[in-house]
C-alpha cells in the first residue's frame, strides 16, 4: 500500500513511472540570459503525525514542472536565490553566497503544506511548515559548476532530502553554463591500496550508488556547544503562572544575504527572567547582558496554546522578530514537552534551537507542570509493537525447535528380533 501511494504521488506530481523525474530550472537576468542553473533529482521523505496519533511517512520527488518565480540572479550586494514552487503550497529554496573568487550554497530551506491531503493524508497538524539548514560544503571556483552524481543527504528534524545527479551553477557569466565541473566527494573513486590482493592488481574499484561522502549539510542552528538547560518561571504576585525548562540557542545572521551566521547559547545562571501572564497571551523574557529573548504564547480556540512570537535583540548587533508563529502546540491545562533537539525558523535571519524543552504558559497549579503532551520526535509508541512482534517471533521459534527435537526423540523405528 505504501509503495502504491508513493507511485501515485510520482504520477500526480509530474514524474512518469519509468523516468527519473529530474528537475531542470534556469533563472534569467534582465537581458534574458541564464544567470543561475540547476539540474537535479531530489526526493523528500517526511514523517508526520496522523489524526489517530500514529506516525506516518510521506515520500515524493521534486517534480519537473516547478515555478522559479521569486528566484533572483543577485548582484554585488544581493546573493543569488533559487526558489522552486511546486504542488499545493510546497517550495524548495537555495541561497548562495560568494566572495571575489569562490562561491557556495549557504542555506537550504524547504516549505511543505500538510493541507495537501494527497501527500499528507489524515495529517493531524494542518498548515505550512518550514525547515532550514546552513550548508557546509567546499568553496567552488566562480567559473565552475557543482556536480554530484551519487546520492547526498540532508536531514532536518522529521525531513530527509536525498539529492542525486546534481548540477548547479550560480554567478553564470554571459549566459553560458560552465563546462568545468567541481565534483563532490561522493563521486571520488576509491583506489585499493597496493598491498591488497585482487584478481587484477592496482585496479580502481567503485561502489555504485553508495554515498561515500559525509552529509552535505549540518542542520541550522548547530548545537555546538550544547546549550545548558535552564529552569524559568514567571509569577503574578506570589503565584507562579508560567513554567519553562529548556536549553536555548540562537543562530542568527546580520547580513541580508543570510551569510556569516553566529551562534549564542543562553546561559541560565547569567540570565534575568521576567514576563507576563494573561488569559489569552503570556510571555517569557530572558535577559543576559545586552541580549534579550522574548517568547510569546497565545491561546487558540480556547482549547490549545502555542508559541506565537519570538523577539530577539542584541544591542548594537542584531534585532529581529516574528509574531505569527505556530509552534509548541498543546492543550490548555497541560504542558508541551520535547526532549530531543528541535530547530525552528523564526525569520530568514534567525533560527532557534531547543533542548530538553518543557513549557506551560497557562493554568499552572501548585508550581508544577501538568501532564505533558509530547512532540512527535519523542514518540516511542512504535517501540511497543516492535517488542511484541519480536517476542512472538521468538516464542514461535522456540515452539518449532521443541517440536523438531521431540520428533527426533520419539521416532525409533523397528528393531530386529
Amino acid at each position: 500500500m505504501e509503495s502504491y501511494k508513493n507511485l501515485l504521488l510520482l504520477i500526480v506530481l509530474g514524474c512518469g513511472v519509468l523516468q527519473s523525474c529530474a528537475m531542470r530550472a534556469e533563472v534569467y537576468d534582465n537581458n534574458n540570459e541564464t544567470c543561475l542553473y540547476a539540474d537535479m533529482e531530489l526526493q523528500f521523505t517526511i514523517k508526520y503525525e496522523t489524526s489517530d496519533k500514529n506516525m506516518s511517512t510521506s515520500s515524493f520527488l521534486l517534480p519537473s514542472n516547478v515555478s522559479t518565480t521569486g528566484s533572483t540572479c543577485g548582484d554585488n550586494t544581493t546573493a543569488p536565490l533559487l526558489k522552486l514552487d511546486f504542488g499545493d503550497g510546497h517550495s524548495f529554496t537555495v541561497n548562495f553566497t560568494h566572495n571575489q573568487t569562490v562561491y557556495h550554497v549557504d542555506v537550504i530551506t524547504f516549505v511543505y503544506n500538510t493541507n495537501d491531503s494527497l501527500i499528507f493524508p489524515n495529517a493531524s497538524a494542518k498548515g505550512v511548515f518550514t525547515v532550514a539548514s546552513k550548508v557546509t560544503m567546499p568553496d567552488l571556483p566562480m567559473d565552475d559548476y557543482y556536480k554530484c552524481v551519487n546520492p547526498e543527504f540532508l536531514i532536518i528534524n522529521n525531513v530527509t532530502m536525498k539529492f542525486s545527479n546534481v548540477s548547479v551553477q550560480a554567478y553564470i557569466k554571459d549566459g553560458n553554463v560552465s563546462k568545468q565541473a567541481f565534483e563532490c566527494d561522493a563521486d571520488t573513486p576509491t583506489t585499493l591500496a597496493p598491498n591488497v590482493t585482487t584478481h587484477a592488481p592496482n585496479v580502481t574499484t567503485h561502489a555504485p550508488n553508495v554515498t561515500t561522502g559525509a552529509p552535505i549539510t549540518t542542520p541550522v542552528p548547530t548545537p555546538i556547544p550544547k546549550p545548558e538547560t535552564g529552569n524559568y518561571l514567571v509569577k503574578t504576585g506570589n503565584v507562579t503562572c508560567l513554567l519553562a525548562d529548556m536549553g536555548l540557542q540562537l543562530n542568527f545572521s546580520t547580513t541580508k544575504n543570510q551569510s556569516g551566521w553566529k551562534v549564542i547559547n543562553i546561559v541560565p545562571n547569567d540570565t534575568l527572567t521576567s514576563g507576563t501572564c494573561g488569559i489569552d497571551t503570556s510571555s517569557l523574557k530572558l535577559q543576559e547582558n545586552q541580549m534579550m529573548v522574548e517568547l510569546v504564547f497565545a491561546v487558540k480556540n480556547s482549547t490549545k496554546f502555542y508559541l506565537n512570537g519570538v523577539n530577539v535583540s542584541i544591542s548594537g548587533q542584531f534585532a529581529d522578530s516574528n509574531n505569527s508563529l505556530e509552534y509548541w502546540e498543546a492543550s490548555i491545562g497541560s504542558s508541551y514537552m520535547c526532549n530531543k533537539n528541535q530547530n525552528f525558523k523564526i525569520t530568514d535571519n534567525l533560527f532557534l534551537t531547543t533542548l530538553d524543552l518543557r513549557v506551560q504558559p497557562f493554568n499552572v497549579t501548585d508550581n508544577k507542570f501538568s501532564t505533558a503532551q509530547q512532540c512527535p520526535l519523542d514518540d516511542n509508541s512504535l517501540l511497543i509493537p516492535i517488542i511484541v512482534g519480536a517476542a512472538l517471533a521468538g516464542l514461535i521459534l522456540i515452539v518449532v525447535i521443541a517440536y523438531v527435537i521431540g520428533r527426533r526423540k520419539t521416532y525409533v523405528g523397528y528393531q530386529t528380533l
